[in-house]
C-alpha cells in the first residue's frame, strides 16, 4: 500500500469529498442522501462539525479493522490531479494524479453503515486507463 496523502480537515455539513482539480464543476451534485457521485468526483458522509482524518492510498485496502466500504465509483481526472477535503470549510488539499479514468473505493471507520459518525475516511485509488 502506498500513502499519497494523510491529513485532517474540518467538516461542516457532514461531508468529505475527492474530486478533479482541473474542472471547477467536478464536485458531485448534491442530490439526495450521501454518498454523491459524479463523473469527476465522489462525496461521502463524515462526522459533522469536527476534524476528520483523510487518507488517500493506492494498492491495498486500509489496514484498519474498523474500516468498511461506503462507496465506489469510477471518475475522470484531468491534467491538474485531484483534491480532497471539505469545500464548505475551505479545508482542501490538492495532490498530483495521472490524467485518465480512476476507480475510487471509499472506506470509513463509522459504526453507522453510511459513515455518519466517521472520523477517518480512506480513499483508495486505482488507475483504470
Amino acid at each position: 500500500m502506498s500513502e499519497i496523502y494523510r491529513g485532517k480537515c474540518l467538516v461542516h455539513y457532514g461531508q468529505v469529498a475527492l474530486w478533479d482539480r482541473e474542472d471547477k464543476n467536478s464536485y458531485p451534485a448534491t442530490d439526495g442522501p450521501l454518498p454523491w457521485m459524479g463523473a469527476k468526483g465522489i462525496c461521502v458522509a463524515a462526522r459533522n462539525d469536527t476534524e476528520v482524518e483523510i487518507q488517500v492510498l493506492t494498492g491495498e485496502d486500509p489496514d484498519d479493522e474498523g474500516a468498511h466500504i461506503v462507496a465506489e465509483a469510477t471518475i475522470l481526472v484531468g491534467e491538474q490531479g485531484l483534491q480532497t477535503g471539505n469545500v464548505t470549510t475551505a479545508s482542501v488539499v490538492a495532490f498530483p494524479w495521472p490524467k485518465g479514468e480512476m476507480k475510487v473505493t471509499v472506506y470509513c471507520n463509522s459504526t453507522d453503515k453510511y459513515g455518519l459518525d466517521a472520523t477517518c475516511i480512506w480513499f483508495v485509488l486505482e488507475a483504470v486507463s
